[in-house]
């Protein structure tokens, strides 16, 4: 992989920044070695990463617009969860208001059994 997805802390345009959990940037890294493993073009892999942190930096900008995740009936998760969609990928977030922190637990593709992504 020629670049390893966030593991620090970044910025975003408002008050608050966008942190990626460990999971969430092992999911990064997992999509940057699929593309790539079929483009052969590390500038290609690199652009859903970087439209995904577009789109973490949207979602500093109003942390609260995107509704929480309703998981399948049977399943509950620990925390409450919301996400947000980029092309074929759902982000799932949490926020800590406290700290005006949006953390970033998991990048999943859209059909994933969510169930099973250790939210």
């Amino acid at each position: 992989m020629a670049r390893a997805p966030g593991a620090a802390t970044h910025g975003a345009v408002s008050m608050w920044r966008w942190e990626i959990i460990e999971d969430a940037a092992r999911d990064l890294g997992d999509i940057w070695d699929y593309v790539y493993s079929y483009s052969g073009d590390e500038g290609y892999a690199d652009t859903p990463l970087d439209s995904l942190e577009k789109l973490f930096d949207t979602i500093c900008r109003n942390p609260y617009a995107h509704a929480v995740y309703q998981f399948p009936r049977g399943y509950t998760p620990l925390h409450e969860y919301r996400s947000a969609n980029y092309g074929r990928y759902k982000a799932f977030y949490r926020t800590d208001k406290e700290r005006e922190v949006v953390l970033i637990y998991r990048v999943r593709h859209i059909v994933s059994d969510f169930t099973r992504a250790a939210l």
